[in-house]
């Protein structure tokens, strides 16, 4: 076992980017996700503007492809302090085909 959390937590998607864990509970609080760090140190609660779970990570940036065309960017920086992370526009795809 990594780590051991409060049973609070049972039945939450858990993700990993390897550095952190991000606790969420889709039906409860869409968005909202308790972050651990790797030994299982709580370090906050914070509000993602999508969800984390099917994205690309490296240890700065969480990246997710939004509406087929679209990559949209997080950066982690402040992960461990802010109350509500922000995307931006990384790039978006030209002439794609949405069917």
């Amino acid at each position: 076992m990594l780590f051991k959390y409060d049973k609070k937590y049972y039945g939450y998607s858990v993700i990993t980017d390897g550095n952190y864990f991000y606790l969420n509970d889709e039906e409860k609080s869409a968005g909202i996700y308790t972050v651990f760090t790797s030994d299982g140190k709580q370090i906050n609660t914070v509000k993602m503007p999508f969800s984390i779970g099917t994205t690309a990570y490296d240890k700065s940036f969480i990246i997710r492809l939004m509406n087929d065309r679209e990559l949209r960017l997080i950066d982690k920086n402040g992960i461990e302090s802010s109350k509500e992370m922000k995307s931006e526009l990384l790039y978006t795809f030209k002439n794609v085909v949405v069917s």
